[in-house]
C-alpha cells in the first residue's frame, strides 16, 4: 500500500486565468477573470435575457453549462453508445496512437486545450510514456476538482510529467507565449471542442494560437467531427437516457445559483435540440413551456445595484444555450488555410465520421 507523501501530495494547478500575470486580451469573448467570472457570467445571463440591441434574440452563455456537475455529465454523455465522438476518437488512437506520438518531439511541452476526464488522451500519453519520451503535459481546463482529478488519473506515467492550467482558451494562448520558441511544443484539442465556436471564431482562435508555434518544432493535434447523418447527430445529443438533457438543464440551475435566486426554474422549460443540415450544426434551446414573466433585482459587476429586469418570455419561445459545429473535409481544409496551417498528418476513424488532423504553422515564403 503506498505511504508516500509524494504519492499523497494533489496534482500542481497553476491559475493562468485573466489578472494572474498572463497578458491574455485576444479573443474579446467568454473572458473568465480571477475575481469576477461569477459576476461577469451574471451581467452575460441578464444581457443575454434582455438584449440592448433592438431585434437581437435572447441567449445564455454556454459557459453556464460548465460547473462542477456539469463537467461531470459531460463525462458521462462521453461514455453513451450514441455519442460517437468520443468512441471513434478512441478508435482512432487505438490504432494510430504510436503514429501519431512521431510527431511529437523528445523533451518537449504538450498543452491540451479543454482537457477532461482525460479518457481519451491518456491513449495518447501511454504511447510517449512507451517510447520513453520525456514530456511536460498540461491539461488546460476550467474546473479545479476535475483537473485534479484527472491529473491523478496519471499519476503512474513515469516519463511524462504533468501539471494543470485552470483557464479559458484565451488564457491558454498566453500561456502558450510564455514557453519559448526552445521548448516544443504539441498543442492539442480532443474531442471536437472546436464545434462549440462558430466557423469565424474557431478560425480566430486557431489563427491566434498559431501564432505561438515555432514553424520547425511545434504542431496541434485538432479532433473534429464531420457533417454525419443527421440522425446519427441528433442521437448524439438527445440520448435515451437523458444525460444531455440533464446536463443542458443544469444550466438553469447554475444561473439561478449565480443569481442567487430561482429566476429560471426548470418546470417552466424543457430542453430541446435539432439540426440544422444547411448550416452544418446541432442547435441546443431551452424551449418556454408556458408565457410568463421574469424579474430580478439584485447586483450587478462590482456588488452594484441594478435596475430591475423584466422580461416576458412566449410559449414555444427558443432560447439557444449550445451549438455544435460539423466540419466536413472541405470545410477542414479551408480553416486550416485560413487559420494558417499546413497539414503533417491525417488519421480518420474506421466509421469515417470523425477525424484526427496534425498541423504545423505554415511557412512563410
Amino acid at each position: 500500500m503506498p505511504s508516500s507523501t509524494a504519492s499523497q501530495r494533489p496534482p500542481a494547478i497553476i491559475d493562468i486565468r485573466h489578472g494572474s500575470g498572463f497578458d491574455d486580451d485576444v479573443l474579446g469573448q467568454d473572458r473568465c477573470g480571477n475575481i469576477s467570472q461569477d459576476e461577469e457570467l451574471i451581467e452575460r445571463i441578464l444581457d443575454g435575457l434582455d438584449p440592448k440591441e433592438p431585434g437581437k434574440p435572447r441567449s445564455l452563455p454556454t459557459l453556464l453549462l460548465y460547473d462542477d456537475r456539469g463537467v461531470q455529465l459531460l463525462d458521462r454523455i462521453t461514455h453513451l453508445e450514441e455519442y460517437y465522438l468520443t468512441l471513434d476518437e478512441i478508435d482512432i488512437l487505438e490504432r494510430d496512437a504510436d503514429l501519431i506520438i512521431d510527431h511529437i518531439p523528445d523533451n518537449g511541452v504538450l498543452v491540451e486545450l479543454d482537457a477532461r476526464s482525460l479518457r481519451t488522451t491518456v491513449l495518447l500519453l501511454n504511447a510517449l510514456e512507451r517510447k520513453r519520451k520525456n514530456i511536460t503535459y498540461y491539461a488546460l481546463g476550467l474546473v479545479v476538482d476535475e483537473l485534479t482529478k484527472a491529473l491523478q488519473s496519471i499519476e503512474h506515467l513515469k516519463n511524462v510529467k504533468s501539471a494543470g492550467l485552470l483557464g479559458t482558451y484565451e488564457d491558454g494562448i498566453a500561456f502558450v507565449k510564455t514557453l519559448g520558441p526552445e521548448i516544443p511544443k504539441t498543442l492539442v484539442w480532443l474531442g471536437s471542442s472546436i464545434g462549440s465556436l462558430t466557423r469565424e471564431d474557431a478560425c480566430h482562435l486557431l489563427t491566434h494560437y498559431a501564432e505561438t508555434l515555432h514553424q520547425d518544432s511545434d504542431n496541434f493535434l485538432i479532433g473534429i467531427d464531420r457533417k454525419n447523418d443527421p440522425q446519427e447527430i441528433l442521437l448524439a445529443y438527445n440520448d435515451t437516457k437523458g444525460i444531455t438533457e440533464e446536463f443542458i438543464m443544469n444550466g438553469l440551475d447554475h444561473a439561478n445559483a449565480l443569481l442567487g435566486q430561482a429566476l429560471l426554474e426548470r418546470a417552466r422549460f424543457e430542453y430541446y435540440g435539432r439540426y440544422d443540415a444547411e448550416v452544418g450544426r446541432h442547435e441546443a434551446y431551452y424551449r418556454v413551456k408556458a408565457a410568463h414573466r421574469l424579474r430580478y433585482a439584485g447586483l450587478g459587476v462590482g456588488g452594484e445595484e441594478v435596475p430591475e429586469v423584466v422580461v416576458n418570455l412566449a410559449k414555444g419561445e427558443l432560447i439557444p444555450i449550445e451549438y455544435s459545429y460539423k466540419w466536413s473535409p472541405g470545410d477542414t481544409a479551408r480553416l486550416f488555410e485560413e487559420a494558417g496551417y499546413a497539414r503533417v498528418g491525417y488519421w480518420t476513424s474506421t466509421s469515417h465520421r470523425y477525424d484526427l488532423h496534425m498541423v504545423c504553422r505554415k511557412k512563410r515564403h
